[in-house]
């Protein structure tokens, strides 16, 4: 299963169509670079108010991050700490 998404993600570029080369200087960002305290914290407005009307859908909650990354992110430290305390 990791081989197949590792092997999508190399073959995304070319599906869509982008123009990658390191020779114009235009290429996509290191998994370690992108915004994935953005992505957690998007999720987390869905589920921050967990204890309101509470529904079956939002009971148990779990967030599953894929990444092509080692899964060792550049992160802003404030961001960080917002996140950390939201996700208690």
């Amino acid at each position: 299963l990791v081989f197949q998404v590792k092997k999508s993600f190399m073959q995304y570029p070319k599906d869509v169509g982008w123009n990658v080369s390191i020779e114009k200087g235009r290429f996509p960002s290191a998994a370690a670079q992108g915004n994935i305290l953005e992505a957690i914290n998007v999720t987390l407005n869905l589920l921050q108010l967990h204890y309101m009307d509470r529904d079956l859908y939002r009971t148990g909650n779990s967030i599953v991050v894929i990444s092509a990354g080692s899964g060792v992110f550049e992160v802003n430290g404030e961001l960080s700490a917002i996140t950390k305390q939201r996700m208690m």
